[in-house]
């Protein structure tokens, strides 16, 4: 049984509710392994609102005792080609500067990922794991994205996004810890930006 979840409530109550129930539920049908996808540095970090809602449906799913799996994806490779991209790059700028990498994972691979945990359960039974298949500088993404320029974010502004701006200071503090080249030797095809992108166009 796999749960992944689009939409968030107001107040990520409804996530929450959502991930529990359906937890609850794989117990009673006698569900032998959940793959839930969860959030990368969902066990590090508290403060951001749909990380922490993740965080208790981890919990849930351990104290009921439901054999589990959690893919932990980081970015996904989508957002950068998505409406309002640039000024997306620019606040991640904003927190990364020029030099400090974001990891990143296309959604496929996520899928991927599932696809394996439910095929060796034995290998992926109870194990978390942080999923990336790239790490680039904002400067990195924007010349593969084609983006000559971006918009400069000041971090004043990000404030102003109230607790969601917590993330992406974090991005800036610590962030995603995937083990590219590990997760990269399970496998093989696990997308780079620039190989994502060339199958996306």
């Amino acid at each position: 049984m796999a749960i992944r979840q689009e939409r968030r409530s107001p107040h990520h109550k409804g996530e929450v509710v959502q991930g529990t129930t359906l937890a609850d539920a794989a117990v009673r049908a006698g569900v032998r392994h959940l793959v839930y996808t969860s959030v990368g540095g969902v066990e590090r970090v508290r403060g951001i609102p749909h990380f922490d809602t993740k965080w208790e449906i981890e919990q849930h799913v351990r104290r009921v005792g439901l054999p589990y799996t959690f893919l932990r994806p980081t970015t996904f490779t989508d957002v950068f080609t998505a409406k309002g991209a640039a000024l997306g790059l620019g606040m991640m700028g904003a927190v990364l500067g020029r030099d400090k990498p974001l990891q990143m994972v296309a959604v496929r691979d996520i899928g991927v990922f599932a696809r394996m945990a439910f095929a060796d359960p034995g290998r992926y039974l109870g194990k978390e794991i942080e999923l990336a298949g790239d790490e680039l500088t904002v400067p990195e993404i924007a010349e593969l994205l084609g983006m000559r320029r971006y918009p400069k974010v000041p971090k004043a502004v990000l404030r102003l996004f109230g607790k969601e701006s917590r993330m992406l200071f974090w991005f800036g503090e610590s962030g995603y810890r995937a083990d590219v080249e590990a997760l990269r030797a399970l496998h093989p095809g696990l997308l780079t930006l620039k190989e994502w992108l060339a199958l996306s166009r």
